[in-house]
Formats: C-alpha cells, sequence, structure tokens
C-alpha cells in the first residue's frame, strides 16, 4: 500500500520547541536542525563551512542528501568518517553506495550515448545508514523532515520539508537554481518515448525539464515559503521563481526544436514542434558524380582516375567500399578521412585499414582523442585507438587525385570536429560530418 499523499504543510510548519533551523548559504546550500548541540544536515557542506557556520561536524548525527550528483554534497565522505548517519533516496542508494564501480567499468566510458548516470557521479563509495521512499518521514528530537520523490535532473532525486518557526522551508536540491534558473542544462537529458519507438538521451535535449517542472508544481501544492537549492540563491517566492523558469525552458526548448537535426532525422516525433519536412528536402542538393554515399555515415570521394578517399568509417562501410571496388566503381582505397571522433564514424577505420593499406588523415582538432581514447571521457567514445599518418592545420589545403582538398576546425556537434572542403571542376562540397542538417 503506497503511502498517503500529505495534506498541505501545517505539521512541517513548526520546528520542535528545542530545535533551531538554520539555513547555510554557500557555494552549497544545506539546512541545520540543531537540538542539545547536535546537528541534522539536509544537503551539506565542507567541514570548514559547517564549523565557519557554528555546526561541530563531529556532533552531526544525520545528513539527508536530495540526489546523487557530488556537487550537491561535499563533506558528506568526512562526516561519515566521523559518525554521520547518511540518509540518500532509496532509488539512488546503490550510486551513492557503490559510486566507485561507475568509474572502474568501461560500460559507461565507451561507446555511451546516454547521460544518465552522468560524470557527476559520487567518485567514492558512501555508507548509507538510510533510504527514503516517497512521503516518508524522518523523526529526530522531535523535529519531523518529509521526504517527497521530485524527479528532475536525477531520476530519484528527492525534496525535503520541514518547519521553520512559522514558515516551511523545502530543500529541493537541483530542481531549481535561483529565481528562474537552473544548475546546468545538461543535466535534462533524457529518453523521448513516441509511438515510433524511444530515442536515447543522446537525441533528448532538454527531455527532462518536464519532469523538473511537475516536480516543482507537486511542491508548491504543498505551499512551501521558502525554496532552498543544492546551489544558487534561495527562492523566496516559489510560485513567481517556478512561473519564470517554466518560461524560460519552453522557450529554450522551442528555440532548440526549431534547428535541431532531429526535425531531419525524425521529423514527427515532437508534434508540439512541427515540422515542414518538404521544406528541409527542398535544400538539399544532389551530390557531384565524384561523390559516393557509401552508408549513413561514409562517403567517398572518387578521383581522376578511380582512386578513393573515403570520409568516416563505420557500419558495414567496409564491405560496401570493397564491393564497389569489386563492381568497378572504385580503384584503390588511399586515405581515410575523419570527420569527428564519434563511434559510429570511425568504428571500421582500422578495418578498412587492415583491407586495404590506407592511412588515416585527421585534423589538429582531434587527434590526439583519436590516438589516445583512454585519456577521454567523452560520448560515443571508440575505445581503440585510430592513429593518423597525417595530422592537418587550420585552412591547409593540399592537391589529390585531381581535387583541391582544405580542412578546417569545425566545432558543431563535437569540439572535436573538422570540415574538409572538396574542390573539382568548378564544384565545390563541404563535408561537416554530422554538424548540420538541411
Amino acid at each position: 500500500m503506497s503511502p498517503e499523499k500529505p495534506s498541505p504543510l501545517a505539521a512541517h510548519r513548526s520546528v520542535a520547541e528545542d530545535c533551531r533551523l538554520t539555513i547555510l548559504k554557500g557555494a552549497t546550500n544545506a539546512v541545520a536542525l540543531t537540538s542539545g548541540g547536535r546537528h541534522l544536515l539536509i544537503g551539506c557542506q565542507t567541514l570548514d563551512e559547517l564549523r565557519h557556520a557554528g555546526i561541530v561536524p563531529e556532533n552531526v548525527e544525520w545528513v539527508l542528501l536530495s540526489h546523487h550528483h557530488r556537487t550537491a554534497f561535499p563533506g558528506a565522505n568526512e562526516l561519515a568518517a566521523l559518525g554521520a548517519k547518511i540518509a540518500v533516496p532509496e532509488a539512488e542508494r546503490p550510486l551513492f553506495e557503490r559510486a566507485s564501480e561507475f568509474w572502474r567499468t568501461e560500460t559507461f566510458r565507451v561507446h555511451v550515448y546516454e547521460f544518465h548516470p552522468s560524470r557527476l557521479n559520487p567518485r567514492q563509495d558512501l555508507p548509507v545508514a538510510r533510504g527514503l521512499h516517497e512521503y516518508e518521514t524522518v523523526e529526530w528530537r522531535g523535529q519531523s523532515v518529509l521526504a517527497i520523490a521530485t524527479p528532475g535532473p536525477t531520476s530519484g532525486g528527492m525534496t525535503y520539508l520541514v518547519g521553520a518557526r512559522d514558515k516551511a522551508v523545502a530543500y529541493v536540491g537541483d530542481l531549481i537554481c535561483g529565481d528562474g534558473r537552473i544548475r546546468d542544462f545538461y543535466s535534462l537529458q533524457g529518453r523521448h518515448i513516441w509511438p515510433e519507438g524511444e530515442l536515447m538521451e543522446y537525441h533528448g535535449f532538454g527531455e527532462r525539464a518536464a519532469d523538473v517542472l511537475s516536480s516543482l508544481n507537486r511542491i508548491l501544492e504543498l505551499e512551501p515559503d521558502l525554496l532552498i537549492p543544492s546551489c544558487g540563491s534561495i527562492v523566496r517566492s516559489p510560485r513567481k521563481a517556478v512561473e519564470v523558469l517554466s518560461n524560460c525552458l519552453t522557450r529554450c526548448l522551442a528555440n532548440y526544436h526549431s534547428v535541431s537535426a532531429l526535425r531531419w532525422y525524425f521529423p514527427t516525433a515532437w508534434p508540439e514542434y512541427p515540422v515542414e519536412v518538404e521544406t528541409l528536402k527542398a535544400r538539399c542538393r544532389p551530390l557531384p558524380a565524384w561523390v559516393i554515399e557509401v552508408s549513413p555515415t561514409t562517403r567517398v570521394l572518387v578521383g581522376q582516375h578511380g582512386e578513393a578517399f573515403v570520409l568516416d568509417c563505420a557500419g558495414d562501410s567496409v564491405e560496401q567500399l570493397l564491393k564497389l571496388q569489386a563492381d568497378g566503381r572504385l580503384g584503390p582505397i588511399q586515405h581515410v578521412w575523419v570527420t569527428h571522433y564519434h563511434d559510429d564514424h570511425v568504428g571500421r577505420i582500422r578495418d578498412v585499414q587492415a583491407r586495404t593499406g590506407c592511412s588515416v588523415i585527421a585534423h589538429q582538432s582531434m587527434a590526439d582523442i583519436l590516438r589516445r581514447p583512454e585519456a577521454y571521457w567523452m560520448p560515443c567514445l571508440e575505445p581503440h585507438p585510430v592513429i593518423p599518418a597525417r595530422v592537418t592545420h587550420e585552412g591547409e589545403s593540399w592537391e589529390w587525385a585531381g581535387l583541391r582538398l582544405t580542412a578546417f576546425r569545425f566545432p558543431g556537434q563535437t569540439l572535436f570536429d573538422a570540415a574538409l572542403l572538396a574542390e573539382r571542376d568548378g564544384q565545390r562540397v563541404l563535408f561537416v560530418g554530422d554538424s548540420l542538417t538541411p
């Protein structure tokens, strides 16, 4: 049987007679309840910050954490080592207790197209004394703290409600960051479900914005007087702040969807943002005869004597290239150019090198991540090194098989991106990988 939804915060508008509530402001915010020289913290700060605020770290009995992002609880491991008990949302408990597993495994480092769990995970395992569920109450020295499930930047995040004399305070974690603001947009990446399937978080810019607003509106129904974010300024007019945030998120997402590549790839996935597909198609032009589309992420330039200059290589591109050779449409494959480091563009480069002996040409903007992928923690990362035989510099031009080629740094879909301008017989084509669509 699920817990009963609480009525508005009448029961949480007063602090126990001998209990003092203090709002601790800083790089991270926290709420401290103090009774008999002992403390309960909602949120956390460093030990030095706590001492400066008059909180004796050795006297902290409990720490209640709203979500698993380590930016929200500096000092928690140190407090646990001093004997404090840690309470967290039960739904996120493994991310606290087994945090080190995230950093040890390759699962969350290579071939990753999901943002969550994110690089904001704790770096150290944190011992958890209690996992909290929806509408569960923490009783401490005569004071009640109510836990409310409020998913948003993390799926299992919680808000904690507590009284402050004649006011009700809601500690909301990263749901909001001051009046009408959020801490970061990256954490709002989320999966998108539509009639044709489910899109991974890689394509889900801002998909968790609806969760954030829904959670904040749930809290507003309980009529808190103050919202305490884990970082940012204290929110003293909750309804106004949430309204401003809602308007900002709505405008931001509308702007994003007006230019997003997804309107080309998945034009019907977001019916609230209609797409005129024919208008986009009208912007397309046929490729010159000396460019062959091999696969969704691979193209090939054909030289004056049939030589091949491949642009990216992944999926079944090696087999398709060999078939083109067998059919007499391509001569020897001489080079592979890399537009960007993503695995769906470089995953078969080593294979095509092994089969044909071709060399790799890459721009200086991405040479290092290709050579040393183990040194990076980036989405869509191919774990096996790709070694460029030639590294181009900004604006560098050269002649190849009757074409003039020019390399440019082209940050777009990634910072490790490059563009290649190919010119032949008065025709010019700029290859930009995934950075632009119609």
